[in-house]
């Protein structure tokens, strides 16, 4: 089953990241949460909304089954037509896992669409969505099972392309980490940046009071800034585990310091950009929560590259800190003062560890 997953949901984000940055840009650049909140009322509030809502849903559903078809068709994909020997209740199974997985941002959208239900008090056609999202679970389990028992293979041909021009790529080492980001971990960087821009949305419709305290919308900010810290720490392991010959380039730890502080900052950007773009806060402040929020990352990046553990593991002391940060916050500490604290801090973290490695060989 997780080779099942691998090879056709992980494949399926990762060749169509493309598309999905897009319309990220699209619905979290372009759109406010009242423009959001108020689709979600259009489909709620009517039959011919929850009609729209079905056919929205039912293209993503036909873009998610004309890809398994090609994708399925791959030579390099002949040992799933093994599911074949599976008993009818196992291939529903493990059919119905592997469309839930193609399924997820629908499946999402609808989380989102019953708390605007529960908000709203549009409960009349609410029991739609979970009827939606069976019967599309179900045409893609029917799809999978087609597929299985109708086998078709083909191997691509190379086209010749009468005018070709690349773009040379730039010389830098934060460009290819961020490159590795988005090529090989294109799952982790839309779910890390989809649950950080629905915080900032909606930390910008709580807090869309023309006063209020920057103490309340600084912890939202910062825990918004934590989903990218699954990104941290595959930017930790690229450093570590795949780009290993850069140890042994001529860079003193300052700069390598400068240059991972240069990377996390663009990783934080989208979300900044739209916390700028819909709230009426301050230039100043905006700069306060974005030093604050890579301060954070940094911070996590520099403990984890001291102590060599797991994400899993680095959880306890994520949450401690999270707690001493909301104290100093609510006693008045001020937001940029705790912002260059945490950098400093990370520095003297990460260029004592890394010197400290390097003395070790």
């Amino acid at each position: 089953m997780k080779v099942l997953l691998i090879t056709t949901v992980n494949v399926f984000f990762k060749e169509r990241a493309g598309t999905f940055f897009v319309l990220l840009a699209i619905l979290f650049g372009f759109m406010s949460g009242t423009e959001h909140h108020a689709i979600a009322t259009f489909f709620l509030g009517s039959w011919s909304g929850m009609g729209a809502l079905f056919w929205v849903w039912f293209g993503y559903t036909a873009f998610c089954g004309q890809f398994v078809f090609q994708l399925w068709a791959r030579p390099t994909y002949r040992f799933l037509y093994e599911a074949r020997l599976w008993s009818k209740l196992l291939r529903l199974r493990r059919f119905t896992l592997l469309a839930i997985g193609l399924l997820q941002p629908i499946l999402w959208y609808g989380v989102y669409l019953f708390s605007i239900a529960f908000i709203d008090q549009l409960f009349p056609l609410l029991w739609l969505i979970p009827v939606y999202f069976i019967l599309l679970i179900l045409l893609l389990v029917y799809l999978f099972s087609w597929r299985i028992n109708h086998p078709r293979f083909f191997v691509n041909k190379k086209k010749k392309i009468g005018f070709k021009y690349s773009l040379p790529r730039p010389n830098s080492s934060t460009y290819w980490s961020l490159e590795y980001l988005v090529r090989e971990k294109t799952v982790t960087v839309l779910l890390s940046k989809l649950g950080s821009f629905l915080v900032i949305n909606a930390i910008i419709q709580y807090y869309s009071a023309p006063e209020f305290d920057l103490r309340m919308p600084a912890l939202g900010v910062t825990l918004a800034y934590l989903f990218n810290l699954g990104l941290s720490y595959e930017l930790y392991r690229w450093e570590t585990e795949f780009w290993l010959w850069g140890r042994s380039l001529p860079i003193s730890v300052v700069k390598r310091f400068q240059m991972l502080v240069l990377g996390h900052a663009l990783l934080i950007l989208p979300e900044t950009f739209i916390f700028l773009k819909d709230s009426d806060l301050q230039w100043l402040e905006i700069a306060s929560l974005y030093l604050l929020g890579l301060s954070g990352n940094m911070l996590f990046y520099a403990w984890v590259f001291v102590s060599g553990k797991q994400l899993e593991d680095s959880i306890p002391q994520v949450l401690v800190t999270f707690v001493v940060f909301t104290l100093a916050v609510l006693y008045k500490v001020p937001v940029l003062l705790i912002g260059v604290l945490l950098l400093a801090l990370s520095a003297r973290w990460y260029i004592r560890g890394f010197q400290k490695k390097a003395s070790n060989g």
